[in-house]
């Protein structure tokens, strides 16, 4: 049977907290068409129309999720605009984040005015090949001691560090409105039982986010080698 584009969409609730609004998909590369953007009533801009297909397919299901979690919160734009740097434009009073990974896409939106930063990730778990190739760029500062974390492979621990960097850069940069390296975060401890990351800004990123502000990140494993960190700053 032919599988659709889309499926198993909907909310999902993986973070225990009420004031952050969720919304996932998987999709089918195999299955995309560029009709499937009007079908689904997601903007095509013209610079996604000039990608490859990967790009294509990941954005419209990415933009589906935040059309979708919008629409949770009270906010119905015709479309989410993309930034100069390809970052997404979210509606006045409105904070959100998007990502996806292999045939997956999620986005999360908030509303609270106490939450001045919103970043999410997904990613699979990274292979040990790879992580041996590019532990040292995204763990510069970490002594290698922190992939050893009782319940979890190094594998594991090493996705879930790349993967809270990745969130920590999306929340921080509205504000920092800047591209900053994966040493702008010294990560310091694990806590398996609240499925928290505890790390230290080693920048000065912008006025509000110094170098000694701790930041506390959370992970979840939503499938058997896919995992996904929230940092809200």
């Amino acid at each position: 049977m032919h599988r659709p584009f889309l499926s198993n969409h909907g909310q999902v609730e993986w973070w225990d907290r009420p004031n952050l609004i969720q919304y996932y998909c998987e999709f089918n590369l195999d299955a995309y068409q560029d009709n499937l953007f009007d079908s689904h009533g997601v903007h095509f801009p013209d610079t996604v129309k000039k990608s490859v297909v990967k790009r294509r397919a990941e954005f419209l299901a990415g933009r589906y999720c935040s059309l979708k979690a919008l629409a949770m919160v009270g906010e119905f734009p015709e479309f989410i605009p993309v930034g100069k740097q390809r970052e997404p434009l979210w509606p006045e009073t409105t904070l959100g984040a998007i990502s996806h990974t292999t045939a997956c896409a999620t986005t999360i939106v908030t509303k609270d005015p106490d939450v001045k930063g919103l970043g999410i990730d997904i990613e699979n778990l990274v292979n040990t090949d790879t992580m041996e190739k590019i532990c040292s760029h995204i763990m510069p500062k970490e002594a290698g001691t922190i992939l050893e974390q009782e319940g979890l492979t190094q594998e594991e621990v090493f996705t879930l560090v790349f993967s809270v960097k990745e969130s920590f850069f999306k929340a921080a940069y509205p504000q920092v409105k800047r591209y900053f390296d994966f040493d702008a975060v010294e990560i310091l401890s694990f806590d398996q039982d609240k499925k928290e990351i505890t790390f230290r800004v080693e920048e000065d990123l912008c006025p509000a986010i110094q170098p000694g502000l701790i930041v506390k990140g959370y992970y979840h494993q939503f499938s058997e080698e896919k995992w996904a960190t929230l940092v809200t700053i």
